[in-house]
């Protein structure tokens, strides 16, 4: 009896598996890309909140999580019986995953960045020429907003 008691508490819903973790991760993040608004750009559908200038990384980060929820759901499809072959699924998902990451926060700073200098294009042209924080610095010197938030006065 108590060996059917330990089988249930290997198997417990609270340990999940790093493909699992990311097949969840994956799948709650398109349903919740379905609920974002949207605007077409160049004919395609982007949403608004965070990839509005930003169509291509959009497209970037479909692409990491489609490929990041394939891995996962082939490696837990196959570990069982091809245990190699899910590793290399496992792999794949994770590094997709962490491209996926990596693409949303880089376009979320470019959206804080617009935001913070008044949705100015020439700086984030010059982003792509200068090192972040010159960029920042001139522009915070330029525009004086970081004194104004420095010393609580309203922003504008």
């Amino acid at each position: 009896m108590s060996h059917v008691f330990s089988e249930l508490h290997k198997t417990s819903i609270t340990r999940a598996s790093v493909e699992e973790l990311i097949f969840g991760v994956t799948f709650v993040t398109a349903f919740g890309l379905l609920q974002l608004p949207y605007q077409k750009i160049d004919g395609n559908p982007v949403p608004t909140i965070i990839f509005k200038n930003h169509p291509s990384s959009f497209h970037a980060f479909l692409l990491a999580l489609n490929f990041a929820f394939t891995g996962a759901v082939l490696t837990v499809s196959l570990r069982a019986g091809y245990p190699k072959t899910a590793s290399y699924c496992r792999q794949l998902a994770v590094v997709c995953v962490t491209a996926a990451a990596g693409i949303f926060f880089w376009s979320l700073l470019l959206s804080a960045l617009n935001t913070c200098a008044g949705t100015k294009p020439a700086m984030l042209g010059r982003l792509k020429n200068d090192n972040l924080h010159k960029v920042l610095r001139d522009e915070a010197l330029s525009s004086h907003w970081f004194d104004d938030i420095v010393h609580g006065r309203e922003v504008s």
